[in-house]
């Protein structure tokens, strides 16, 4: 179907269990530096990237987290996991990241 495409959601933060957002994870701890070229670099690694977005204040630095989704649940459960045993590492800084 078609459908807009851009028109991305606007809502509050949200209750747990996101459906349709298989693969979402939150990223939390980036550095101020952080693009959404980062993430899509960085987790680019483990697999394919479908969604970036980052958080940025109102002077375009990073707000320390962001959202990534993958194309593939599996892949997304295997950073989770990673992060969580610290392998994480963003510019030298460990990330958080948490379905």
């Amino acid at each position: 179907g078609k459908d807009g495409g851009k028109g991305a959601k606007a809502g509050g933060g949200g209750g747990g269990g996101g459906g349709g957002n298989v693969g979402k994870i939150f990223v939390g701890g980036l550095p101020k530096t952080t693009t959404e070229q980062t993430l899509q670099g960085y987790f680019g690694r483990w697999g394919a990237v479908s969604s970036v977005i980052v958080k940025y204040d109102e002077y375009g630095a990073c707000k320390g987290f962001g959202f990534v989704t993958f194309a593939d649940p599996s892949v997304m459960q295997a950073v989770v996991a990673g992060s969580q045993a610290g392998t994480t590492m963003i510019d030298g800084k460990w990330v958080d990241c948490k379905d």
